[in-house]
C-alpha cells in the first residue's frame, strides 16, 4: 500500500478492515507489519525496512 510522500516529522494513520475465514474462529492471529522506506538527503539516497511491534488478535465468533 504505497503512501506517497510523507514529510519529515509527520504521521500517517492507516485503517483497514479484514474478513476472516470461518476456519479461524476461536483462534488467535499473530504477526507484525513491515514498512519499506526510501528518501533522499543531501544528494544521497537512503532506503530500509522497519518492523512494527508484534500483535495477537483473538478471533471471536459473533452471531447475528
Amino acid at each position: 500500500m504505497p503512501l506517497g510522500v510523507v514529510n519529515a516529522a509527520s504521521m500517517v494513520n492507516i485503517h483497514y478492515f479484514v474478513q476472516v475465514s470461518e476456519q479461524v474462529m476461536g483462534r488467535f492471529l499473530k504477526g507484525s507489519v513491515n514498512a519499506q522506506y526510501s528518501f533522499n538527503m543531501d544528494g544521497r539516497n537512503y532506503s530500509g525496512e522497519s518492523q512494527s511491534n508484534s500483535y495477537v488478535l483473538t478471533v471471536d465468533e459473533i452471531s447475528e
